[in-house]
């Protein structure tokens, strides 16, 4: 990892000791213009899934090999507010679908497999099914990595 991380210092460096004039001050980057922070495993950290979240009612795991499909039991919450929060790495497009069991579709998100992730608003813990509630992905030929959770507004921040 400390070899990655000399040569993306040695190139940043040039950029701002080449300017003819003084470089303004500029604030510390916010959450959403800053780059993601990387693994250990050196890939970046939305493209590695997160540990278990309060309140998850399913997850979607792909490693390029192996998927892993994984739900609770876990009665949705009437006053909280679910979505399904997606990631893939790869090329083309990833659909990642929710249902109740693996039977009728209650949502389904298109993810442009470029590491950012995509988010889907599910309803009220009123408008689900109760468990099991499964959450799939499709067209696996071309991505190399991928991930879903289903989980409350407030956890997936």
């Amino acid at each position: 990892m400390r070899i990655a991380v000399i040569p993306t210092a040695l190139l940043v460096l040039p950029l701002f000791s080449c300017t003819a004039e003084p470089a303004a001050e500029t604030a510390a980057p916010t959450a959403s213009t800053a780059a993601p922070a990387a693994s250990p495993s050196g890939a970046p950290a939305e493209l590695m899934p997160p540990s278990a979240v309060p309140g998850e009612l399913a997850r979607y795991e792909f490693d390029g090999t192996l998927s892993n499909s994984i739900h609770s039991t876990t009665k949705p919450k009437a006053d909280t507010e679910y979505v399904l929060k997606a990631v893939c790495a790869g090329t083309g497009t990833a659909f990642f679908t929710m249902s109740e069991g693996g039977k009728d579709m209650i949502a389904r998100l298109e993810v442009n497999c470029t590491g950012a992730p995509a988010y889907a608003g599910v309803g009220v813990g009123t408008d689900l099914p109760g468990p099991p509630i499964q959450v799939d992905m499709t067209l696996t030929e071309d991505i190399t990595s991928a991930w879903a959770v289903l989980a409350p507004d407030a956890s997936l921040g």
